[in-house]
């Protein structure tokens, strides 16, 4: 295997690859923050800093790396077929491992304090924030292509029955694609922008608090558009159809941009005042769910009304976990709808919309990840070596209807 090869399937499975390591690391963990309160436990782990290291690990493992690597590459994945990713690219997921392994160094004891902050917790000490840096610096590196912009990508698809419904679906969600990329990029700024802007003087927690509060709100934007493709592309694998890019998806990527676009007015707020932390807030509690909603009820449930074999075991595989995400995600709205304070509707809020993002991505995963190395069924029948051209869309053809004779390289 190349070490820094430019080929964007081969990009992709590191990226995935990436993703599932962080999040099964993270699920390690977790079993750390339980036991800490668990009676019976809890007696015994009297060291509550270890507790909080164990906490600001987890979760930027299982949400900050997880949430950002597979939608790389899906990215990469949507891009496949055309140029190659540029030499930045091929450097990306190397830096994002590096920077990954270095948040285990928030374990240590007594090296740095961990502050348990809203959406990026950290541990204030250099390799910890190196690493958060390095693994930016590799979504950076990823995003930064010309497949970011709509008239960039010159990627085709291949003709006929080659192209399964999987991939035709994410070549026509490529739109939910491009605005999360933007957005994960302009998050970055609206941090670099606070950062600039805030000078640290008393409570360094309330410190990070504030520096992180505009950025990671933004990222609730990339996130939402992220787990629009994934609703997609789980609807197209359960049903056998594409699921195509009609007025309704338009509209609902036409909301998601203009929540975007509201961002630019708070640039000019400062992270330490009442416009700063109000104006976030309240994006996200009024700018995410109408073009989840639209694109929920406009475009996946029309889709899926339409005749399937309920007893295919791809389409269980697959609508099972779309519908849970789905009603998780719904429910974390209307928590967020209903926040008028500092009470368990903000957890319940967070926890529902992370578990409905979460769920729809580990289905995902589990449906490209085989089908990008080279993972065969068993009743798939061998076939000749395939020609360079279906090299390079190989995984392409793995997501055909049903179960395809189409091995990937």
């Amino acid at each position: 295997m190349e070490l820094l090869t430019r080929e964007r399937p081969a990009l992709a499975r590191r990226w995935m690859l990436l993703a599932a390591s962080a999040l099964a690391v993270s699920g390690l963990l977790a079993f750390g923050v339980v036991a800490a309160r668990v009676p019976a436990l809890a007696r015994h782990l009297t060291d509550t800093e270890l507790a909080r290291r164990v906490l600001v690990v987890h979760v930027d493992l299982g949400v900050v790396v997880w949430f950002a690597a597979l939608p790389v590459a899906l990215f990469h994945l949507a891009a496949a077929g055309g140029r190659r990713a540029g030499r930045r690219a091929a450097v990306a997921p190397w830096l994002a491992a590096a920077g990954a392994v270095a948040l285990g160094s928030g374990l240590i004891p007594g090296w740095g304090r961990p502050h348990t902050v809203n959406y990026v917790p950290l541990v204030d000490q250099p390799l910890f924030v190196a690493g958060l840096l390095l693994f930016a610096a590799g979504v950076v590196a990823s995003y930064l292509d010309r497949a970011l912009l709509p008239f960039g990508d010159s990627s085709r698809a291949p003709g006929g029955d080659d192209a399964g419904p999987v991939a035709a679906t994410l070549r026509a969600q490529r739109g939910f694609l491009r605005l999360g990329a933007a957005s994960t990029l302009l998050a970055l700024a609206v941090l670099a922008v606070a950062y600039a802007r805030l000078s640290v003087a008393g409570d360094v927690t309330a410190a990070y608090e504030q520096l992180l509060w505009g950025s990671g709100h933004v990222l609730q934007i990339a996130t939402s558009a992220f787990v629009l493709v994934a609703w997609a592309l789980l609807a197209a694998a359960g049903t056998g159809r594409p699921v195509a890019a009609g007025a309704a998806a338009r509209v609902a990527l036409g909301l998601l941009g203009v929540a975007a676009l509201s961002v630019l007015p708070l640039l000019a707020a400062h992270p330490a005042g009442w416009r700063y932390h109000a104006g976030y807030a309240q994006l996200m509690r009024w700018g995410l769910f109408p073009g989840l909603v639209v694109f929920l009820g406009f475009v996946i449930v029309p889709h899926l009304r339409a005749r399937r074999d309920p007893s295919s075991p791809a389409a269980a595989r697959a609508l099972r976990p779309l519908a849970a995400s789905s009603l998780l995600m719904l429910a974390g709205l209307v928590y967020g709808a209903l926040i008028r304070g500092s009470d368990l509707r903000i957890p319940g809020h967070y926890h529902a919309t992370i578990g409905s993002a979460t769920l729809a991505y580990m289905a995902l995963t589990l449906l490209l990840l085989p089908r990008s190395t080279g993972a065969d069924r068993a009743d798939r029948p061998p076939r000749a070596p395939p020609s360079a051209t279906a090299r390079s869309a190989g995984w392409r053809s793995s997501t055909a209807r049903g179960s395809s004779s189409s091995r990937p390289a």
